[in-house]
């Protein structure tokens, strides 16, 4: 195994002390370490080589491997699977809060306001909700979603496929026509045209506005 000597330069002291802590390797040292039974001398490295740390020990040490100082350690297999192991833990729990969610919001991307002052609100179109079939309709439909658009009055209109339709007006097995894949594909697709149908709307609204005005 490749060895080198001292000076060492300041990064390579960092990757020697390391090293010598990251438990990859046995680490170099004290060679006096019955003289100081209580402290293990593990050796500390400076730009001028090993020294040990135990209070009253002389004990240096002019050389090292040299892949210890050309690079940081590998990480450790341990680290790095409690890692994994976390990470598929997380993502497990954010599947089941997926499995069981009972509604999602998708939002609609901002819309285009040319007139907007710089100092005015952002105009945004609410989320359009997606939602699963309330528990007095689950036995008939189980798997059944709807989808929701808050930004028309009075604010329960549905998608049926072909247009936003109240919801009053619909057999319950239009309403919850969509499974929850079908519903928020097709809400997502949505969301856009809403945000168009709002930039129609408030130029409208700023038109009907000039022409009020003396």
């Amino acid at each position: 195994m490749t060895s080198f000597t001292t000076p060492w330069t300041a990064e390579q002291v960092t990757h020697l002390n390391d090293y010598q802590q990251s438990g990859r390797i046995h680490p170099f040292t004290c060679g006096q370490r019955d003289q100081h039974p209580n402290n293990e001398g593990v050796l500390v490295a400076t730009e001028n080589g090993w020294h040990c740390p135990a209070d009253g020990c002389d004990y240096t040490q002019d050389w090292a491997h040299a892949f210890m100082a050309a690079s940081p350690p590998p990480p450790d297999p341990r680290d790095f699977m409690a890692k994994v192991r976390a990470e598929n833990q997380r993502g497990h729990e954010a599947l089941q809060q997926l499995l069981f969610a009972t509604e999602f919001r998708i939002p609609c991307p901002e819309a285009a306001d040319p007139d907007r002052s710089d100092s005015g609100p952002v105009l945004q179109p609410e989320p359009l909700i997606v939602q699963k079939v309330t528990a007095n309709w689950a036995d008939r439909f189980p798997d059944g979603w709807l989808i929701l658009n808050p930004n028309l009055q009075p604010g329960d209109h549905v998608w049926t496929g072909d247009g936003w339709v109240y919801r009053g007006n619909l057999h319950i097995g239009v309403i919850y026509r969509w499974t929850r894949d079908e519903a928020i594909a097709e809400a997502q697709r949505l969301a856009t045209e809403e945000t168009r149908r709002y930039e129609t709307w408030v130029a409208e609204q700023r038109a009907a506005a000039r022409r009020e005005q003396p």
